[in-house]
């Protein structure tokens, strides 16, 4: 998360909180709440930079902070003390809401919302009936049909093994291995060859797969942080290889 999408979080929580609190009492957040599990991706000296920003926009007033909770020591520790222990106070200072507003008009200004940047927006499928391959878009529920390999063509092979195991890094003798038991022969295509002739042109290759001479591996998912990192525009890109598309 970016800093503005933790300060978010964190007066989300606080704002939340305060509807169950009366206007002159202390609002009380739960550390180890699921619903906060966002402070677990906050670093202690980082959250304390981001109290003392909020106390000096005059946005809350930090009463208590809550201690943290070592996984080893979780049980004893929640045994042994108040589970307030576990928990911050605030109080609502008086540009909280001002401030609120602030932040989530920047979050929506830079077109992003809050905690999204792990959504999966595109996403690869795969039929095994009929072997095709499509790029799904999430956002505008579209499916782009890229190549339907045939039956028991190498690259058919190599490319369902790879899907029923993405993410993993599989190297050239387990395909070889896998092809042989299909076709009682080895390879004889490059694997970065096999990603071009399945319809992975440069940018697609870029952000589904990653082959060398001797490994090859497959991403099914492809969210905003990884667009954003490659700054490649996957839709426009679809859209310019005038595929055959359904919408779902």
């Amino acid at each position: 998360m970016i800093i503005k999408q933790k300060i978010f979080h964190i007066l989300k929580a606080i704002d939340d909180a305060s509807q169950l609190v009366g206007p002159e009492e202390s609002i009380k957040v739960d550390r180890y709440d699921k619903q906060n599990n966002f402070f677990n991706n906050i670093g202690n000296t980082q959250l304390d930079s981001i109290f003392s920003l909020l106390e000096n926009e005059k946005a809350v007033r930090v009463i208590q902070k809550a201690e943290p909770l070592h996984e080893i020591t979780a049980i004893k520790s929640m045994l042994l003390k108040s589970r307030d222990n576990f928990c911050f106070l605030f109080f609502k200072d008086q540009n909280f809401d001002s401030y609120f507003k602030k932040i989530k008009e920047e979050l929506s200004f830079q077109n992003l919302k809050p905690n999204d940047d792990e959504t999966t927006i595109f996403e690869l499928s795969f039929d095994e009936f009929s072997g095709q391959i499509s790029i799904n878009d999430l956002q505008n529920k579209r499916s782009y049909f890229l190549k339907k390999p045939h039956y028991d063509s190498d690259n058919r092979i190599v490319f369902e093994y790879l899907y029923n195991n993405s993410g993993k890094i599989v190297n050239i003798e387990e395909l070889n291995g896998i092809v042989y038991k299909e076709t009682y022969h080895y390879l004889g295509t490059e694997l970065d060859k096999i990603a071009a002739q399945l319809g992975f042109n440069r940018d697609l290759k870029k952000l589904f797969f990653t082959t060398s001479k001797k490994t090859a591996r497959l991403r099914k998912k492809i969210t905003k942080k990884k667009l954003n990192q490659t700054k490649i525009n996957l839709k426009l890109i679809l859209e310019n290889l005038n595929l055959e598309t359904t919408d779902f």
